[in-house]
């Protein structure tokens, strides 16, 4: 029906006052029954004139005493009409404008017709359709089935820019969604801010990506995926083809359904290092149980980045409402969790960098039950006794106790410090030996140092010699010397120690060196103690670093001439985590230690790697090697920076193992 059809009168439904003027909600729907006025009426110059077009339809009155219309409160209202009494009734109109105030002679209300948009109408209904129906990429949105593919638009050629493209996989119920990318690159950008790639299942995200190495395999917890690809309107790349199929459950690559009252969680590869790109999910369901405690034995996971956002994380969930209760990421284990009922799913995820040890974890339905690790399977050294030094941490010559600094030289009271070793290197005979890092005499037949002090060349045990009883670098200087340089036989590096394969983590920072005869303990060369297995010295002791490092914090760094010491408070680990301090560089197994005001700075130079960082109480208890000289900053000192070194006790398990397996290894008794 068009416009010359309709000479008659409609019905509007209104919710307008009669105050035109100051028109407000009516309490109850209004309607008005307004005749049509014909176009060629509505368009003369004293009507509407040229704001009238053919796509308008004017209704209203022309006689002042019969004044009616419709107000602001109805735009976007319907103009109904009927062909004849009790036919269907047709929205002809849409109200569109009218005179200010409403009413007005000659001005009757105007609407859209309705008829002359039809196409538009069914052109945005059938893009609807198509935009809920496909994915945006070419193909269909909506995948059931158990195996197909997706890739994005035009593969392998570019993808275009401004892509929006998802779809949703479904495999039959019982069945798991296993994903493959077979290609897969895209713009790289930092936090994924461009183009992307993002999957998710029922749990949550199962990891964003944009590069141009294909995500790992993934397996979703449940039997539905969504993915998601969208590109910015910059670079564009060839995209992405990636295969699906249902699985069995017991195809995941970790995680799992579980129904006992106690159990274990632990992260893929553990204990090691846990892999790119992993995703896990753990649903663990007890009907009977009226909650469920998960509690955490060991946690290390990427630190969160500068916005304060996990990026490797552990997310534990209510199972019955899905609920989240915490994302955790860091080095802190967190609080344990009492959920009510009895359902947990948790899961984990980890991005394409920076992979740490892990976590280890339980759940349990008795707080009085935990879980606990099983024995690691026994060695022919096990049984092995070390006979350890029967004093150690006493020297003969009483060290300063003043605070004075390592860094502008302030001397120590010679052979104060007797445990002290100068681990010197000539990796060629014509070359004379030459100090490179320090040591601590633990037993008359090990040293504990740094394992960055035997980073490829100085590799070789015939390369090195330790000397102790030193003062001066120069020994000439001692009167009378009471030095005393020893071959070697043996260098044990931590296993775990990786930071010439990966710059960016200087973890596991330990190793022992073996002598090749014993040392015979005198006033100037006698042991340290080591500390007790797990001991973490309080935030502000103070304890003594000692070296020959660089007296100035130079940027190349200068031998000192004699031995140097300073008192340094530790810095505890919430504070030097901070992204402004050492960040995700410090781990659990580290101490930092050092002043915060730049007045007061004082620090452990590069001369000093692998030397000790030792601790008495006030003097009166024997002094223990809590720590080993690791890293700091580039010249040594710097605001916010304080010197980190590896905290031994986290490793009194190692040093026992490895010193009991060389003995093993080696024949020989002690």
């Amino acid at each position: 029906m068009d416009m010359a059809d309709l000479i008659g009168s409609c019905n509007i439904a209104r919710s307008d006052c009669g105050d035109s003027m100051n028109a407000k909600v009516a309490e109850a729907l209004n309607q008005v029954a307004l005749p049509v006025v014909p176009y060629d009426t509505c368009k003369r110059m004293d009507y509407w004139w040229f704001q009238v077009k053919t796509s308008m339809i004017c209704c209203g009155y022309t006689l002042p005493d019969e004044l009616q219309s419709v107000c602001q409160g109805d735009s976007g209202g319907p103009l109904v009409c009927q062909d004849h009494a009790g036919a269907p009734w047709e929205v002809h109109g849409i109200t569109s404008f009218g005179p200010i105030g409403c009413i007005m002679n000659k001005k009757p209300s105007v609407f859209t017709r309705s008829s002359a948009y039809i196409p538009w109408i069914q052109n945005v209904i059938r893009r609807d359709l198509y935009n809920q129906h496909t994915s945006g990429c070419g193909g269909p949105k909506d995948l059931i089935g158990t195996d197909g593919t997706v890739s994005s638009m035009g593969f392998p050629g570019n993808y275009d820019n401004k892509a929006r493209c998802e779809w949703t996989i479904q495999v039959p119920e019982g069945q798991l969604v296993h994903l493959h990318f077979s290609n897969f690159s895209l713009e790289e950008t930092q936090l994924c801010l461009n183009d992307k790639v993002s999957i998710r299942d029922g749990v949550g995200s199962l990891g964003t990506h944009c590069s141009h190495v294909p995500p790992t395999d993934l397996v979703s917890d449940g039997n539905k995926l969504h993915i998601s690809f969208s590109s910015n309107d910059k670079v564009v790349d060839t995209g992405f083809t990636a295969t699906w199929r249902g699985v069995s459950p017991t195809a995941a690559p970790c995680g799992g359904s579980f129904n006992t009252a106690q159990g274990e969680i632990t992260s893929p590869n553990w204990p090691n290092d846990y892999q790119a790109q992993s995703v896990c999910t753990w649903r663990i369901t007890i009907p009977a149980a009226k909650s469920i405690r998960i509690g955490f034995t060991h946690f290390e996971l990427q630190a969160a980045n500068i916005l304060g956002n996990c990026v490797d994380y552990v997310e534990v969930f209510n199972g019955e409402t899905m609920a989240s209760l915490g994302r955790f990421c860091g080095f802190a284990p967190p609080s344990t969790l009492t959920i009510p009922g009895g359902s947990v799913v948790i899961r984990f995820l980890s991005n394409g960098a920076d992979h740490q040890k892990g976590f280890r974890g339980y759940w349990t339905n008795d707080a009085g039950v935990i879980p606990t690790l099983p024995p690691t399977p026994p060695n022919p050294w096990d049984n092995i006794t070390i006979t350890w030094p029967v004093e150690c941490g006493k020297p003969a010559v009483k060290p300063k106790s003043a605070a004075m600094r390592v860094v502008n030289g302030v001397e120590a009271t010679p052979h104060s410090w007797p445990w002290q070793v100068s681990m010197q290197a000539s990796p060629m005979s014509l070359i004379p030996y030459m100090h490179g890092c320090g040591g601590s005499l633990i037993h008359e037949d090990w040293i504990l140092t740094a394992a960055h002090c035997f980073m490829f060349p100085l590799t070789n045990p015939s390369y090195w010699r330790m000397c102790l009883g030193k003062h001066h670098m120069n020994s000439s200087m001692d009167v009378p010397s009471a030095e005393e340089c020893f071959k070697v036989d043996g260098i044990i590096r931590h296993e775990g120690f990786v930071y010439e394969q990966d710059r960016t983590d200087i973890s596991n920072d330990i190793a022992l060196v073996h002598l090749a005869t014993a040392v015979n303990m005198t006033k100037e060369i006698s042991p340290v103690c080591l500390p007790k297995p797990g001991a973490v010295m309080p935030a502000g002791t103070p304890c003594y670093v000692t070296g020959w490092g660089d007296e100035k914090g130079n940027m190349f760094p200068k031998v000192s001439d004699k031995l140097n010491q300073a008192a340094l408070p530790i810095v505890d680990f919430q504070t030097c985590s901070k992204p402004a301090y050492w960040w995700d560089s410090l781990r659990p197994s580290m101490i930092c230690a050092g002043y915060e005001s730049p007045d007061e700075l004082k620090s452990a130079c590069q001369g000093d790697s692998g030397g000790p960082f030792a601790c008495s109480d006030s003097g009166t208890t024997p002094w223990e090697v809590h720590g080993i000289v690791s890293f700091g900053p580039q010249g040594c000192i710097k605001d916010k920076k304080p010197s980190v070194f590896t905290r031994v006790s986290a490793f009194s398990d190692w040093i026992d193992t490895n010193i009991k397996k060389f003995i093993h290894e080696s024949g020989k008794t002690y």
